[in-house]
């Protein structure tokens, strides 16, 4: 972690610990070399398509974060140029010209993987059962190469004019002609495939996303070699004309040139996704990244610990907190899903709820645990396991909670602007008001730190009631003083809406941690 005392603005007697390094990219997806030999890079969850240098790693946006495309998981160019870009949340093809957006198809369920062959588009449906369409550029309907695919992902067209899928769940390779026909499977056992890109010598390479090497494929006789060796987590890759290998990471937004030997050049460093909940357990300060799960060490150091494709992680995780002994966290998903972890395990779980609805904040209460479910506008306890109780209902829409050493259990509502007392059987009592999109919350002391979104500060609100204090301003959460925008989740595979989330904890000893989404860092505070 970095030390910066140029931003967050701070209190007097606050100082800036340190900070994780802010993110380049939201989550690093389709990669395809441009026609000018730069690599172009699709981010789904970071709204973004951007251009990388390959030799210095220079990012320049292309399309930004509320531009007409949302969402972009693939891209790929045709012979003029012209950017035609998978929009996997938004079930569309798009493409880029000069600067103005057409949309080519919509209701393309899944939209992922996408090739352009001799000018024409072919779009794979990442979904269970999913399709391989053909879709053009003029009002004809699309279609249909290939069908109950199991999620087809990262198409390209090889030398035998065959279109090439990945097969990730099935971790398989398939091909099918491109006017449609019997689909093949020419690759079996991989782990995870992620992609497939046709390279200068006509072999067909996969990237493996649940081990990190790249393997090649001879159309012609069969033969698979391992050629790249990365890591875990890939998303994509992209062969030069000379034969450069270039991977990148959905995890954390990383991009690599994998090296003919065996090692690896960053090309743009990795960072976190979002980041959303944090919790400070005896394994350090556990962060829910949406995709994946980091954590932070004592001496303010980030480490990469698990990600969604492995076996056992609880989905697409928003919410942890620690519990009283700190030995063990809990953490919520986007499927409304409570389970319980031994600290920093995120593998291996008891599962106290499912389909909550909306969860995102979760504080610990005794032996159980209290969940804010933001769509349902509730503040949940579960007691154990498989037992629920509402504490409140009718809120606007709860965030985060927060209790107190004696159980008193505060929520803010970031619809209502307020921070609220939950006593059970009585209706919520309003602790502060006027707050400008309150998320995260924590208790510090003799009061609650609250993640005031709208105003990009931390403040300090006494339990006394002695007026607020403001502990950082100016902090990269949120965007330009409203929310980041929600994205509507991967049909069949990770539902949404997903609403941002900007989670502040506390350690034990007084460490103020915060999560900023806006740049993907964690800011460490704490009383000079």
């Amino acid at each position: 972690m970095t030390v910066d005392d140029t931003r967050p603005d701070l209190a007097p007697r606050w100082r800036v610990l340190g900070r994780t390094p802010a993110r380049p990219i939201g989550g690093a997806n389709g990669l395809r070399i441009g026609p000018d030999g730069a690599l172009y890079n699709a981010s789904a969850f970071g709204n973004q398509v951007s251009r990388i240098d390959p030799d210095t790693g220079e990012v320049t946006v292309v399309s930004a974060r509320g531009s007409a495309i949302v969402s972009p998981d693939d891209l790929a160019f045709d012979s003029e140029g012209v950017l035609y870009v998978a929009e996997c949340m938004d079930a569309r093809v798009t493409a880029l010209r000069d600067g103005v957006y057409t949309v080519v198809a919509d209701d393309v369920l899944g939209a992922n993987g996408i090739t352009v062959f001799e000018d024409r588009i072919f779009v794979g449906q990442f979904i269970p059962g999913g399709s391989i369409l053909e879709v053009y550029r003029d009002d004809r309907p699309a279609r249909l190469v290939a069908a109950d695919l199991d999620g087809p992902n990262g198409l390209t067209i090889g030398p035998d004019r065959l279109l090439y899928t990945a097969l990730p769940f099935a971790g398989q390779v398939a091909r099918v002609s491109v006017d449609g026909g019997e689909v093949e499977i020419v690759l079996e056992g991989l782990a995870a495939p992620c992609s497939c890109r046709t390279g200068p010598d006509g072999r067909i390479y996969v990237g493996l996303g649940g081990s990190g090497e790249v393997v090649a494929f001879d159309p012609a006789t069969s033969v698979t070699e391992t050629v790249g060796h990365g890591r875990p987590g890939m998303d994509n890759l992209d062969l030069t004309a000379d034969g450069r290998l270039f991977a990148s990471y959905y995890i954390d937004g990383a991009v690599y040139e994998l090296l003919p030997d065996g090692r690896s050049r960053e090309i743009v460093a990795p960072g976190l996704m979002a980041p959303y909940g944090l919790a400070a357990t005896t394994a350090g300060l556990c962060v829910a990244d949406g995709l994946g799960a980091a954590r932070i060490t004592a001496d303010l150091t980030l480490e990469r610990t698990d990600k969604i494709t492995d076996p056992g992680f609880p989905g697409y995780v928003r919410g942890v907190c620690a519990s009283p002994d700190r030995t063990a966290m809990f953490v919520t998903n986007n499927l409304g899903m409570v389970t319980r972890h031994a600290a920093g395990s995120w593998t291996s779980s008891e599962t106290w709820a499912e389909g909550l609805g909306e969860c995102t904040g979760v504080a610990a209460r005794g032996d159980g645990v209290v969940v804010a479910d933001s769509g349902g506008g509730r503040v949940l306890e579960l007691p154990r396991p498989g037992e629920t109780v509402e504490l409140a209902t009718g809120l606007g829409r709860p965030s985060d909670v927060a209790v107190t050493a004696d159980g008193r259990v505060y929520v803010s509502d970031e619809a209502r602007g307020t921070v609220e007392l939950i006593t059970a059987g009585s209706t919520p009592t309003v602790f502060a008001d006027d707050l400008s999109i309150p998320q995260g919350i924590a208790v510090d002391g003799e009061g609650l730190l609250v993640c005031e979104v709208g105003h990009r500060r931390v403040v300090w609100l006494p339990f006394d009631g002695g007026g607020r204090h403001v502990v950082a301003d100016e902090l990269p959460v949120g965007e330009d003083g409203t929310l980041r925008p929600t994205v509507n989740g991967l049909p069949m595979m990770i539902p949404g809406p997903i609403a941002p989330f900007a989670g502040v904890e506390v350690d034990e000893d007084g460490t103020v941690y915060v999560a900023a989404d806006q740049e993907g860092s964690v800011i460490a505070l704490r009383r000079a």
